[in-house]
């Protein structure tokens, strides 16, 4: 079976230290009979004082992260690998298919673009 593994980073700097509120994050693709994640993991620099999960009304995993400090800089670091179908091929860096139109989205929302 092949995998594929989508990272995405995003980093907030400033010129002096901030403070931050709590911050909202939906790294995480919704799950279905044919996307399903095998791996995953989330970083975030300054690490923060509190991170909890849920679901919300259309089943999307949300993380709500906490932070009691302040930081110059805030980094979010997502990585991810999921099955590769063999309707799915990847050419150029871009998702070809004859799956679902939902797979393909959830997909090339990992990557950060939106399919044409």
């Amino acid at each position: 079976m092949r995998l594929l593994t989508v990272r995405h980073v995003t980093t907030y700097r400033y010129s002096e230290p901030v403070r931050f509120g709590e911050h909202r994050m939906m790294f995480r693709p919704r799950e279905s009979h044919d996307l399903r994640l095998v791996s995953a993991k989330l970083d975030i620099q300054p690490r923060p004082s509190g991170l909890r999960w849920l679901h919300d009304v259309f089943d999307n995993s949300v993380a709500i992260a906490a932070f009691d400090e302040a930081a110059s800089e805030l980094r979010f670091s997502r990585s991810g690998r999921t099955p590769i179908r063999s309707a799915i091929r990847m050419t150029n860096g871009q998702i070809s298919s004859t799956a679902s139109r939902a797979t393909i989205r959830a997909m090339s929302s990992l990557r950060g673009r939106r399919p044409s």
